[in-house]
């Protein structure tokens, strides 16, 4: 991630990094236009790629790389002003492949992941992700390919909302408006297809590397819907192999994330509240266990459904 000058603890490096046409954000897209921007850029990231990778593990390891934040909201995200998709696109391909080549170095195992947001047709913010996401598949096929993987932030069109089994806008459909837990089968269908595929062959990894539900209010009914939305979620990763791995956002309730959205699996963490377990906690806990059964019981109900087996669709058309 890069922080504007504005923001930046060390405003003359972010200086070096922003874009010249960058307009605000509260991140942003570096500077591929100046060598000594690109320079900078590429030993920050070699310095990170070098402590993580080390031998001896002195520092932990990462393999798994992720190239800025949500960037089909690239004004609030990753600004540059405002540019074509397009162009804006093809840039940040320029940022993936400068990482992808500095931590193959080091790692040829690592991946380098792209980050959208739960849009796919329709625009959360800027862009359509989907739209995107086939320009740099397109983009590697013509240009050569790389070890790019997709980081997906698949929460609900309205991120208050807990009732994800009523999402509008994830439809089973190719062209869905977004990809929320609900419909995960779009992604899990286009990251299969051949013609996305890492050389045609090899399945790209997706992480929902960000993502939760939400509960209006600690009321007993709120609680309960998070928790059904937080267990169709689980039911729908562990049914669809195209999805390898889930970041739940937040482990508590923070005021940070905006709008009241309380998206944690415990309460706001403060002399009040204590970050007190929820309900949607002890469903995360038992899922992909042998009380996962048991646990997940009671939201079937609240879903409106008999089981599990019904919020699975047949077919993406």
């Amino acid at each position: 991630l890069v922080q504007p000058a504005s923001t930046a603890m060390d405003r003359e490096l972010a200086a070096l990094l922003t874009d010249p046409h960058c307009n605000g954000g509260t991140l942003i897209m570096p500077n591929m236009t100046d060598i000594e921007s690109v320079n900078c850029f590429a030993a920050i990231t070699d310095f990170l790629v070098k402590r993580y990778t080390r031998e001896d593990g002195k520092y932990g390891r990462i393999a798994q790389w992720i190239v800025l934040n949500e960037v089909d909201g690239g004004m609030s995200w990753a600004n540059m002003g405002y540019r074509p998709m397009y162009v804006y696109t093809d840039y940040y391909i320029k940022v993936m492949r400068l990482v992808n080549n500095i931590v193959r170095q080091h790692d040829p195992n690592a991946e380098t992941f792209a980050s959208f947001t739960h849009s796919w047709t329709r625009p959360a913010l800027d862009y359509p992700a989907k739209s995107m996401m086939e320009i740099i598949s397109t983009m590697g096929r013509n240009e050569g390919d790389y070890r790019w993987a997709l980081a997906c932030h698949s929460y609900p069109w309205d991120l208050l909302n807990p009732r994800v089994w009523e999402d509008r806008y994830a439809t089973p459909s190719m062209d869905a408006g977004c990809v929320s837990f609900l419909n995960l089968e779009v992604l899990d269908k286009w990251v299969k297809m051949p013609e996305h595929m890492y050389r045609g062959t090899e399945k790209r990894s997706v992480w929902l590397s960000e993502a939760g539900v939400n509960s209006r209010s600690y009321s007993d009914a709120d609680l309960a819907e998070q928790a059904a939305g937080t267990a169709l979620a689980w039911k729908k990763i562990a049914a669809l192999d195209g999805i390898d791995g889930l970041q739940w956002h937040n482990w508590f309730d923070n005021a940070g994330d905006g709008a009241d959205a309380r998206l944690g699996l415990r309460k706001y963490n403060d002399e009040e509240y204590h970050g007190e377990a929820k309900p949607a906690w002890h469903i995360y806990r038992a899922a992909g266990t042998e009380d996962e059964d048991k646990a997940f019981e009671s939201s079937l109900s609240i879903i409106g459904i008999d089981s599990w087996d019904e919020i699975m669709y047949d077919e993406i058309h």
